[in-house]
This record gives C-alpha cells, structure tokens and sequence, in this order.
C-alpha cells in the first residue's frame, strides 16, 4: 500500500473538514517542496495558499542594507498565504526550510470559501491570534533562554509535524532561524550527539531521544504546544492509508513553475 499524507494532517485543514467548507478539500494540490525552494518573491501576486504536512515554510524579511531575518516559521499548523485582509500582496520572501509534503490551493478559490463561510473565518481568526501569541512568546525566548534552550525547542518544533524522528534542516538554517553565529549550533548539537540525543548526517538531524530534548527545552515549547491545542484542537494522523485499488494525489514538483 502507498502512504501519502491527507490534507486534513494540516491543523486548519483539518478543522475545515467540519465547517461547510470541506468542498475546498478537493480542490487541494499535494506538492513535495525541497529544501531551499523559494515559493513566494517580494512584491509578487499571490497565486496560491500552501498548506503544510511535513514541510516547513519560513517567511523572511529583507530590510534595506540589513542581514535578512526570519519573521515567522509555518508548519503543519498553519497557511502561508491566507488572503484574508482582502491583500494578495506581501512584502516578505517564502523559502522552504525543511522539505516535505505540503496542499496548495489557488487563491481565487480560497478567497471564494472565506467569503462564503463564517466558520472558515473564525478558524482562520484563531491562527493569526495563535501567530500574534508566537511571535510575542518567540521575543522572550530569544532575550532569555540560552542557545542550547532554543536549539531544543527549534528541533521539537520540527519533530512534532514528522511522522518520524528524521528532521532535514541544517545546522546553517537553524542559526539563521536564532540569530546567532553557526559555530554556536554547531557546539551545541555537537554536545547533544556526544550524549546520544540525536544523531548527525548530512543535512539530517535524527532525534534518538525526545525526552531529553523536552527537559533541556525551555517552557517556550510548552506554552506555544498548550495555545496551539487550546486554538485549533484537533486530532492529526501523520500519514493515510491509500488503498492499493485507489489513485494516490498527483504530487507535483516545483510549484511555481506549475
């Protein structure tokens, strides 16, 4: 049998399949997006909504003259591209930071849903509150905890929305995402293959040992995990059975050229 991930593996995906919107579903494209992969320029038109599974999206900024910054991180939990403030034009970079499996869906028939439905809305309310509750606790983290804190919540983050214990990102992209210089990283995730945490390869880093990860996390973890089940609760299967007698979803390659 083959395993592909369903579109309802998204949190908000998954919420829509109770709201009578659920139609929208159908409409949804399975996509592999590799690392690095640039899905949105600044100062393009939006063209689709991307729905991730097991890929991660980062929104970066690029002020003038300034090393460019990340601004928000999206994975299973959330949408890049929602045109819910009636704007299909932003000023941010979208690049793929860990590869995966993500649902794309045209912009035009997902504003058509959020117009229709009042439900829709009101889910999508919830995760731009959850995203204002991230980048405030993300602010904290980053003044208080110390690298090796973050690191941890950085990979536990990550793991959460795998089906398995392998997270492609790295080292690199993880100081980008913290801000800090890559010999820091490197020392720290060094520390943690020493103890028999995670295991390195090239590009990969294989969580052997989540619990340890938990406890040398910071409670940023935590109370981003509590908000995040508290606003969108759902129950998320990994990965779906397809029956051998049914046709996976077509899964496409290089959206932008699509």
């Amino acid at each position: 049998m083959a395993y592909l991930p369903h579109p309802t593996n998204n949190r908000l995906l998954n919420l829509l399949e109770a709201t009578d919107e659920k139609s929208l579903l159908s409409h949804m494209q399975l996509i592999y997006l590799s690392e690095g992969e640039t899905l949105f320029e600044n100062g393009q038109k939006l063209a689709y909504a991307y729905f991730p599974v097991s890929a991660v999206i980062s929104m970066i900024v690029e002020p003038v003259g300034m090393i460019a910054i990340e601004s928000a991180t999206i994975r299973n939990e959330g949408v890049f591209g929602v045109p819910l403030l009636r704007d299909d034009h932003l000023t941010t970079r979208a690049n793929v930071q860990c590869e995966g499996y993500c649902y794309r869906v045209e912009v035009g028939l997902l504003q058509e849903s959020i117009n229709r439905s009042d439900a829709f809305v009101e889910i999508l309310l919830k995760y731009l509150q959850l995203r204002m509750s991230k980048i405030a606790q993300m602010a904290i983290c980053s003044r208080h905890h110390s690298v090796e804190q973050q690191l941890c919540r950085v990979l536990l983050n990550i793991l959460d929305c795998l089906p398995d214990n392998t997270i492609s990102i790295t080292q690199h992209i993880i100081a980008t995402k913290l801000n800090v210089r890559r010999e820091s990283i490197t020392f720290h995730v060094g520390n943690l293959s020493r103890e028999g945490v995670i295991n390195l390869k090239r590009g990969k880093i294989i969580v052997l040992d989540r619990s340890v990860l938990e406890k040398k996390c910071c409670e940023c973890y935590q109370i981003i995990a509590l908000e995040t089940a508290r606003l969108l609760p759902c129950s998320i299967n990994h990965v779906s059975r397809l029956e051998v007698n049914k046709e996976p979803p077509e899964v496409f390659n290089n959206p932008l050229g699509a």
